[in-house]
């Protein structure tokens, strides 16, 4: 049995609305506005192709496959301590598409055996 087991994180679900791959970026920020440096080891991106989390300052970055879903999970529990922040998602691609991704996010916590997990809506739950 795991005790005093603490984890606390938040997913990312980007879906790509076109029929085209979309290169998505994310880039975090500590809650002073810097960027979050060096916790490439704590993020795992899944269903998403070229995959890049060594780019200067921890910009994450992959392509996402026409009209499908990658996902992005941090387990920002570092150090024994848990980071607040907020993030920025971009994207581009080779067309004239004004809006090519929807996204929601799942965040929970898991301290001393209590456990939560909240939904977010990214933009509202529109796409952008």
């Amino acid at each position: 049995e795991i005790q005093n087991w603490n984890m606390q994180g938040f997913v990312i679900y980007t879906s790509n609305i076109t029929p085209e791959p979309i290169d998505v970026e994310i880039i975090l920020y500590k809650l002073d506005g810097t960027i979050l440096n060096n916790v490439a080891s704590y993020v795992d991106v899944v269903n998403t192709i070229n995959f890049d989390g060594s780019a200067p300052e921890n910009t994450f970055q992959y392509t996402l496959d026409g009209k499908n879903t990658g996902i992005f999970s941090f387990s920002n529990w570092i150090l024994g301590q848990p980071v607040a922040g907020y993030g920025i998602i971009k994207w581009t691609q080779n067309s004239n598409a004004v809006q090519g991704l929807v996204a929601r996010a799942h965040t929970y916590i898991n301290v001393d055996k209590k456990y939560g997990l909240n939904t977010i809506l990214i933009n509202g739950g529109q796409p952008f």
